[in-house]
């Protein structure tokens, strides 16, 4: 009896190992693709981080620049307002500048018209005296 019931224990105490054995292996497995997969989302974490630094510093970088295109829009249509204001100035100086010439244009043809008589005058009473 004692060997029936030492074999026994012996058979038990071995399955148990083999289960114990087979058990460590699957849990060492487990561990070792846990381990894995824990690194891998580390490594995506800190890639993911990267980028949103990388983002943020785009980001930044493209508000300045955005600010700077406003300024420069600014001044443009500061720009264009002087111009507009200096053609309206150019305009009526031109206008004023027209008028004068005109003024002067009519002046001299209304003196081209009074010695054109008086030239008139003089050939008409040249030939009446020379008639005499």
């Amino acid at each position: 009896m004692k060997q029936r019931s030492l074999n026994k224990t012996i058979l038990s105490i071995f399955i148990l190992i083999i289960i114990l054995l087979s058990s460590f292996a699957t849990y060492a497995n487990t561990t070792e693709e846990f381990t894995k997969i824990l690194t891998e989302i580390s490594i995506d974490i800190k890639y993911i981080k990267n980028n949103i630094v990388n983002l943020n510093t785009e980001t930044q970088g493209i508000k300045k620049d955005i600010g700077e295109l406003g300024t420069r829009v600014t001044v443009v249509e500061e720009r264009q307002i002087n111009i507009k204001e200096d053609v309206c100035d150019v305009n009526a100086k031109n206008t004023w500048f027209m008028g004068i010439i005109g003024s002067l244009m009519v002046l001299s043809l209304g003196v081209q018209i009074k010695r054109s008589k008086n030239h008139r005058k003089e050939d008409c009473g040249e030939e009446n005296t020379r008639d005499n």
